[in-house]
């Protein structure tokens, strides 16, 4: 588990937007100002705890990985919408309420999946449940592994050329390839009549070799290429090592997929403010992304750590030991992108009582353990806002005051004269990592795009 910074940081953004001017920079020699008074800042610090965001992540994505036929067929909504409305009335939030609609258009999911190497299982399904890779059709392929290596387009013609001299090498067979194909590559294996792929999928293959992330092709259009099996780089870099070497290898792979009605589910709980014709701020975090893939970090790590803000928020103002907001924050949980633009247009006139949006996405993971950095996506310059500014003075007090390097006048010290950190922000369970963040300028890919786009025009920042 990681530290709770994560969770605290956009906690005295949100408090400090409320409550108090921008910030002022201080010397390092200094104690640093910010926009919260200290008391504040100590009583959020410990109330909140990272343990429970943990344990929310852990309640949200601990259900077996492949969905039950009731939840597909919709007779019961899906775990991860249930389970996330039912957390919040647990805390006694009243103002929590699950919206599901129908939506257009239909999506597949494997119920089944099996692949053999020389007679020996590899992986299936629901044990690997990003076996299947999305876009696959019902089928059973079996035969000989060859290799396909990595082309680019202008290449694709010399394959074609080198099929048609020797088309019984392809013909049946399933193919080993580095990513799965597409375009006119997809279509050139189809029509040599190659009847399935094996690829991998990871973040960091040399980091996690047993890593498999979810992936899709277009074996939606094949005739005879109807699936694509995704394995682990340990695995595929073994058969690699084999079919080079010039083994013999023969493979069976088997899917079976299902097409449900699409719908959408979103979970939406707010805080109502004093002056609610004030604009207010709106949490987002996608619950969803695609109903196939279901992730920790990706999706529910956004969720579960604003689950634990709206709690802790919620806890204190009830206890009296925070004022009500004057303005209503708003938490907004759905399927990405899409949950998004629907609850939106369900509601028009909720974008004119919103005066920013902050949108987190992939916040639970352990920097020092993924190579990562805490990163933040300023306003685009259509929507230049204040929280810019406002968002990086939070994130750097928090990574000072959780760095012994860093001069703070009133750090406290052991008996050796050894440093502690100056207001120690971590879980006991969790780890010490120092607290590297960075800003740069606006991106997309997540929730926050929606409200940057000139149809909403809610400026929106990006923590990830």
């Amino acid at each position: 588990m990681t530290s709770f910074l994560f969770v605290l940081a956009p906690t005295l953004l949100l408090c400090s937007s409320m409550m108090a001017p921008a910030p002022v920079f201080a010397q390092r020699t200094e104690a640093l100002k910010t926009p919260l008074p200290e008391d504040v800042l100590l009583l959020l610090a410990d109330e909140i705890t990272g343990q429970d965001a943990f344990d929310n992540m852990v309640r949200l994505a601990g259900a077996p990985w492949l969905r039950t036929p009731e939840e597909l067929r919709g007779e019961i909504n899906f775990f991860e919408s249930e389970e996330l409305y039912r957390m919040v009335q647990a805390y006694g939030i009243e103002t929590v309420r699950l919206d599901r609609y129908e939506a257009p258009g239909s999506f597949t999911y494997p119920m089944e999946g099996d692949l053999w190497v020389d007679g020996h299982r590899l992986a299936r399904i629901p044990g690997d449940a990003a076996l299947i890779a999305s876009g696959s059709q019902t089928s059973q392929a079996s035969g000989r592994l060859i290799y396909v290596p990595q082309i680019s387009e202008d290449q694709v013609p010399m394959l074609q050329a080198g099929i048609a001299s020797a088309p019984e090498q392809y013909r049946g067979a399933i193919a080993l390839m580095w990513t799965h194909p597409q375009g006119d590559l997809f279509h050139v294996l189809d029509q040599a009549g190659v009847s399935a792929v094996i690829s991998f999928s990871s973040r960091e293959r040399y980091f996690d070799p047993d890593q498999v992330v979810y992936s899709r092709g277009n074996y939606g259009q094949g005739e005879k290429l109807r699936l694509g099996m995704t394995v682990s780089w340990r695995q595929w870099s073994e058969l690699l090592e084999d079919v080079e070497m010039g083994a013999e290898i023969m493979v069976e792979a088997r899917a079976v997929m299902e097409e449900f009605p699409n719908r959408l589910e979103t979970v939406y709980a707010w805080i109502p403010g004093t002056e609610p014709d004030l604009p207010g701020v709106v949490y987002t975090g996608h619950l969803f992304e695609g109903y196939t893939k279901r992730g920790a970090n990706d999706n529910v790590g956004g969720p579960a750590v604003q689950l634990e803000i709206l709690r802790a928020l919620h806890d204190l103002i009830e206890a009296g030991e925070l004022p009500r907001p004057r303005r209503t924050l708003h938490f907004l949980w759905p399927d990405e992108f899409s949950g998004t633009y629907e609850f939106l247009r369900r509601d028009p006139g909720l974008t004119q009582r919103l005066a920013i949006n902050i949108n987190m996405d992939m916040v639970s993971e352990a920097l020092r353990k993924n190579n990562a950095i805490f990163a933040m996506s300023e306003t685009p310059a259509h929507l230049a806002s204040f929280f810019d500014g406002l968002a990086y003075t939070l994130m750097d007090y928090v990574w000072r005051t959780n760095d012994i390097v860093y001069p703070y006048p009133v750090s406290p010290r052991d008996r050796s004269g050894c440093q502690y950190y100056p207001r120690p922000l971590w879980e006991k369970n969790g780890t010490r990592d120092a607290f590297r963040f960075y800003t740069h300028e606006t991106t997309g890919q997540s929730d926050h795009e929606v409200f940057n786009s000139p149809s909403v025009a809610v400026p929106g920042i990006h923590f990830f």
